[in-house]
């Protein structure tokens, strides 16, 4: 994938995006943070979202886990 593309121009991220609208899941993972943003404005803004809609992110290289207190404190 280019990682010039916006946010919009990655339609298997705005199906996730949709879906977590919905409440399909509680949790995303994902194999390490720079698959989910192409700028740091972006990720800061799905971050957001995830934390506004109460969905928890895990990140395996990085290994931030937003379900324990440990890493919701890390995302502060």
């Amino acid at each position: 994938m280019n990682g010039a593309k916006s946010r919009d121009q990655r339609p298997a991220f705005a199906r996730m995006m949709q879906d977590a609208t919905r409440r399909r899941f509680d949790v995303i993972v994902a194999w390490s943070v720079d698959r989910l943003g192409r700028s740091l404005q972006d990720l800061a803004s799905f971050l957001n979202e995830l934390h506004a809609l109460g969905i928890d992110l895990y990140l395996h290289q990085q290994a931030p886990d937003t379900s324990t207190p440990l890493g919701r404190a890390m995302q502060l």
